[in-house]
């Protein structure tokens, strides 16, 4: 799937969904883009190792969108804690100072062996992250993966509460842009390569997605991604200021605090002062 702009002119601005795209090393640099960004994720880190443009990224993101998103691809290979220490690191002492509003723990069959285990240790990650980070965690998972592992061996009032970011499935929505469809999207023949890759319903109680990847085949001029021919896209499951009220962005001005009342000690002494100060001018009339 491509974006159609037409699709997006055709909506309200105020009233699409919340659009943005998702990065890694693959994208060699970002530029100012042709069309408003919401929000955009990219790859701090994998395993033990740091994206070579994670620097770079986040900083140059941060000068398009101010809702930043830093994504870990969890390796089975390596112990889940250090993978979840070096990861925050990264989130929380970014040397460009760019703050993250959001963050997500990439759980992926491609180089690793998913079981009971990596299922376990996935949740314990995401745990330790809303301990660690201030902002949403999310987890990403195409179907197959979310269900046949996740749902299979995680709490499902657990996975209920974590925000699902759903990557690449085939679709029938028409309009990905459009607030008005909240159904589950249809994953089918991803990228047309794989024909046998049957649709997996999930259980989830709480809508069934909040990010998704709609499409792998985003226009790198439009979105100001360079050393690319196609970028990842993607849409929030809701408005830009849906997000942002989620995130707690846009909070409401504080309240000044009230003036601090005078000390007692302080009120009396000037009392007496007065008193005293009243006395001696009587003394002098006298």
């Amino acid at each position: 799937m491509t974006i159609d702009l037409k699709l997006w002119e055709d909506l309200d601005t105020d009233e699409r969904r919340a659009f943005g795209y998702d990065i890694s090393a693959w994208g060699d640099d970002i530029t100012e883009p042709q069309i408003p960004i919401d929000f955009a994720f990219h790859r701090t880190s994998w395993g033990l190792h740091v994206d070579s443009k994670y620097d770079n990224h986040s900083g140059k993101i941060s000068e398009i969108t101010d809702i930043l998103g830093g994504y870990h691809y969890y390796s089975t290979a390596v112990p889940w804690k250090k993978q979840v220490d070096h990861f925050l690191e990264l989130v929380t002492n970014n040397p460009n100072g760019s703050k993250y509003e959001m963050i997500a723990w990439d759980f992926e069959a491609k180089n690793n062996i998913l079981s009971r285990r990596a299922a376990k240790e996935a949740a314990e990650a995401i745990r330790y992250l809303r301990i660690g980070f201030d902002g949403m965690v999310l987890v990403y998972g195409n179907n197959n993966d979310y269900s046949v592992f996740l749902e299979t061996f995680v709490d499902v009032a657990f996975l209920n509460d974590t925000p699902f970011w759903l990557p690449w499935p085939g679709s029938r929505i028409k309009n990905p842009f459009s607030v008005e469809i909240n159904e589950q999207p249809e994953m089918g023949n991803w990228r047309g390569n794989w024909p046998n890759r049957r649709f997996v319903p999930l259980k989830r109680l709480k809508g069934t997605w909040d990010f998704w990847q709609y499409s792998w085949n985003g226009d790198p001029e439009k979105l100001g991604i360079v050393g690319k021919k196609q970028v990842d896209v993607n849409v929030y499951n809701g408005t830009r200021a849906d997000l942002r009220e989620r995130l707690n962005m846009d909070g409401d001005t504080p309240t000044p605090d009230p003036p601090t009342p005078p000390d007692d000690t302080e009120v009396r002494n000037n009392t007496l002062d007065e008193v005293n100060a009243m006395v001696e001018g009587m003394k002098s009339i006298i």
